[in-house]
C-alpha cells in the first residue's frame, strides 16, 4: 500500500475510533445492578424527571424514609418502591434509608440525570445465603408441617429450618389502643416467615388478646402464650406469615 493510500484512510480510521470510544462511554442506563451490604451506601443513578424502580434480589422492601424531593410508592405485593420527582428536573442527589424484611438496611445516595425511568437491583449475597436450602426444604415439607416448624423455630423450641435466617427487627412499636405491639424478631425463608412480636398492656385494666391483634398480610398461623394481660403486663407472640412469591 503507497503512503497516499495509507494517509487517505488514516482519517476513515480515527473516526470510526472515536465513534466506538464514544458508544462504549455513553453511560449503559434502564437497569442498574448494585452489590449491597447491610449498613453500607449502595450509590446509583436516579431519573430526573421521571418515575424511577427499586428492587432487591430475593428479598423485599419493609419500610423508607421520606424525602419532600420525592414521591415515593410502595408496592407492598413486590416490595419494591417507585419514586418521581416532585418537581422536576430534580438536581440534588437523594439520601434514603431502606429497610428490608430479611433484617438488612441500606443507605441509598441516588444521583439525578437527565435520562428516562431507571431500574436499580440491590443484590446482597447474605440476602441470597441459604435460600436454595430453603425452597428445597420447603418444597419436600408439606405446609402445615412448615407452618409448625417455623412457629417452633419462632419461638426458640427448635432450630430454624435448614436455608432459613434469623434476625432482630428494628422498628418502633405500634400502638392499638392501651396495646403496644413491638416486633423483636424474624426467622424468614423463601415462601414463610415467623415473627416474635412483644405485646404490651400499657392502659390501666385488663385486656383480652386475640389473633386479630396481630393481624398480617398472609397470615398463617398466630400463638399466643398468653390472652388475658393486666395492667402493664406483656407477653411475647408469635406470627407466621405466608411470603409474597414463595413456593408453598
Amino acid at each position: 500500500m503507497s503512503n497516499h493510500a495509507r494517509l487517505a484512510l488514516l482519517p476513515m480510521t480515527v473516526a470510526a475510533t472515536v465513534a466506538v470510544l464514544a458508544t462504549m462511554a455513553a453511560p449503559a442506563h434502564a437497569l442498574q445492578i448494585k452489590q449491597g451490604v447491610d449498613g453500607a451506601q449502595v450509590t446509583a443513578t436516579v431519573s430526573a424527571g421521571e418515575i424511577s424502580r427499586i428492587a432487591l434480589t430475593q428479598d423485599r422492601i419493609r419500610m423508607v424514609n421520606g424525602d419532600p424531593d420525592v414521591d415515593i410508592t410502595h408496592d407492598e405485593v413486590s416490595g419494591d418502591i417507585y419514586i418521581k420527582p416532585t418537581v422536576a428536573p430534580l438536581v440534588k442527589p437523594l439520601n434514603l434509608f431502606i429497610a428490608t424484611e430479611k433484617g438488612f438496611t441500606y443507605q441509598l445516595l441516588l444521583v439525578p440525570e437527565n435520562v428516562p425511568s431507571e431500574q436499580i437491583l440491590i443484590r446482597n449475597a447474605d440476602a441470597l445465603a441459604g435460600s436454595a436450602e430453603a425452597q428445597a426444604w420447603e418444597a419436600q415439607t408439606p405446609i402445615h408441617a412448615s407452618v409448625i416448624e417455623v412457629m417452633k423455630a419462632t419461638a426458640g423450641i427448635i432450630p430454624p429450618p435448614a436455608g432459613y435466617v434469623r434476625k432482630p427487627i428494628q422498628d418502633e412499636a405500634e400502638r392499638q389502643g392501651a396495646l403496644s405491639i413491638l416486633k423483636t424478631f424474624e426467622v424468614t425463608g423463601t415462601a414463610l416467615q415467623g415473627m416474635a412480636v412483644q405485646v404490651r398492656n400499657t392502659g390501666t385494666d385488663a385486656v383480652t388478646l386475640t389473633e386479630r391483634d396481630l393481624f398480617a398480610p398472609g397470615q398463617a398461623a398466630v400463638w399466643l402464650p398468653a390472652r388475658i394481660l393486666g395492667a402493664d403486663e406483656s407477653v411475647t407472640a408469635y406470627v407466621v406469615r405466608r411470603r409474597v412469591g414463595g413456593a408453598q
